[in-house]
């Protein structure tokens, strides 16, 4: 390749993120994240398949909720067939961070595990679009992992501010790049329920929710429409 092709294919490559990155301010601009219920007991984790990103934000879940705040955590997937475990790149990864996958099996979401959760929290834009039109009954309870992240590193492009990315079928680095940023979802999300008036039992609950728990940042593409990415 000679010079003015690699000018060329740099500035093409160059094009095709300045696209996507406006595609995405745009998107962003039509989302609302729906205020956190003051006393969630139940969250529910989807991710597409279920064997990576969402069981370990389940295990996780576990380890960073509150002492004291009975809430319970499961996890599915938007495209599953048969059960099957997590990869040997997701068992290796959680392993870094002393959680155990061992033993998890993915299952399909389904209108009960819907039904029974008080927030569902999507990985990516799409996921959330497709769960708000198959089940629009619920559409209010589904939130976007992301827009929970404590302090995004740098000035991160609005692609990334939306979307946990799949790490299936990459090096092991980025599968513990993934768990870290969903840990820092974590941690935001148990701060948001903290301020929405939730508290163990045995100390006195807030009686409405706390004004900074409507967050101005994007959940909410028109309800008819799953986001293709360009």
């Amino acid at each position: 390749m000679n010079g003015i092709d690699t000018a060329i294919g740099g500035a093409l490559g160059g094009l095709k993120r300045t696209v996507k990155h406006l595609y995405w301010r745009a998107y962003g601009l039509f989302l609302i994240q729906p205020p956190i219920p003051p006393s969630p007991r139940s969250l529910l984790f989807v991710c597409k398949g279920n064997i990576c990103r969402s069981p370990f934000a389940e295990a996780m879940a576990r380890r960073h909720v509150p002492d004291g705040l009975p809430i319970a955590f499961r996890s599915a997937g938007i495209d599953v067939g048969q059960p099957e475990g997590c990869p040997r790149e997701t068992l290796a990864a959680a392993e870094t961070f002393g959680i155990d996958l061992s033993g998890h099996r993915s299952r399909q979401i389904d209108a009960e595990l819907v039904a029974g959760a008080d927030m569902v929290l999507a990985m990516e834009a799409w996921q959330a679009s497709r769960l708000r039109k198959v089940f629009p009954e619920h559409r209010e309870k589904v939130y976007l992992l992301p827009l929970f992240e404590e302090s995004p590193p740098g000035r991160p492009d609005a692609g990334r501010l939306l979307n946990i990315r799949d790490p299936y079928g990459r090096a092991i680095e980025d599968f513990i790049e993934c768990f870290e940023r969903i840990e820092a979802c974590l941690k935001g999300i148990f701060s948001g329920v903290r301020d929405a008036g939730i508290r163990p039992p045995g100390e006195e609950r807030a009686t409405a929710a706390h004004p900074g728990d409507q967050r101005p940042a994007p959940a909410g593409y028109p309800r008819d429409r799953a986001p293709k990415e360009p």
